[in-house]
């Protein structure tokens, strides 16, 4: 089944889904599904079939938003048909970082990407979580990144030495350290 079709089917295929991936779980260390931020049964079968939430973000204001909705989003999911779902955490994507030598608060961004992230911060504390759910920040190297999307490359196809690169392998070593893993 492809993930997209759920959202034009009834919404017991959400629980199919959910049965299906309770199969695939025993045959592989993690499955990650990712889905659209809205209220969808594509998002409510994801969750519902998860066992943590990781949600990629932006330093904008509907990307920061975005992120509590889901919290919001999954705080029902978990209350009504997945109590083991947990927040994992946040990375925040295409960082445009200003000054590598400054701390992230004073000076790391730029002031309106620091106005964000403390903005984000907020929504996490709102919501129960703290700074430390902000799992990474992965760089914003526009030629790797246009060039690399150009070739159809990940960042480590492309360059396994340029930032992103090196970030994305410390955020997955990350991730599945959080999840138990090795």
């Amino acid at each position: 089944m492809k993930l997209n079709e759920i959202n034009y089917r009834n919404s017991d295929c959400m629980f199919d889904f959910r049965d299906r991936i309770e199969e695939l779980k025993k045959q592989f260390d993690f499955i990650i599904a990712d889905s659209a931020p809205s209220y969808s049964n594509v998002m409510i079968a994801a969750h519902m079939s998860a066992d943590y939430l990781l949600i990629p973000t932006l330093l904008e204001k509907q990307a920061r938003n975005a992120v509590g909705k889901q919290l919001t989003y999954m705080q029902k999911i978990k209350r009504n048909y997945n109590p083991s779902l947990q927040f994992m955490g946040t990375y925040v994507s295409q960082t445009q970082v200003k000054n590598y030598k400054k701390p992230l608060k004073e000076g790391y961004l730029g002031p309106i990407d620091t106005l964000n992230l403390n903005l984000l911060i907020e929504i996490l504390q709102g919501k129960g979580y703290s700074e430390e759910y902000i799992l990474a920040y992965i760089s914003f190297v526009p030629a790797a990144a246009k060039e690399a999307i150009e070739l159809g490359l990940s960042f480590d196809e492309y360059d396994p030495k340029c930032l992103p690169a090196i970030q994305y392998k410390e955020l997955t070593q990350k991730i599945i350290m959080l999840a138990g893993g090795k």
